[in-house]
C-alpha cells in the first residue's frame, strides 16, 4: 500500500478526521498535510500515535515526521 493511502487510513483511525488524497504529500520521509488549522491541530495532538502506527504498517518506508 502507498504511504499516502496509509497516512489517510491511520489519521482517520486515530483522530476520526478524513483527509483527501490530494491534501497529503510525502517528501524526504516527511508527510505534509494541507488541511484547516483546527484539523491540523487535532492531527498534531495524535502525532506520535499516528507515526507509531505508520511504523508498524509500513516498516522501513514509514515517514519520520508530520508537518
Amino acid at each position: 500500500m502507498a504511504v499516502r493511502e496509509m497516512v489517510i487510513i491511520v489519521v482517520k483511525q486515530e483522530t476520526g478526521i478524513h483527509i483527501n488524497k490530494r491534501d497529503v504529500s510525502v517528501q524526504n520521509n516527511t508527510v505534509y498535510i494541507k488541511v484547516k488549522p483546527l484539523l491540523k491541530n487535532e492531527i498534531f495532538i495524535h502525532k506520535m500515535e499516528i507515526l507509531d502506527e505508520l511504523k508498524k504498517n509500513l516498516k522501513e518506508k514509514a515517514p519520520k515526521n508530520i508537518l
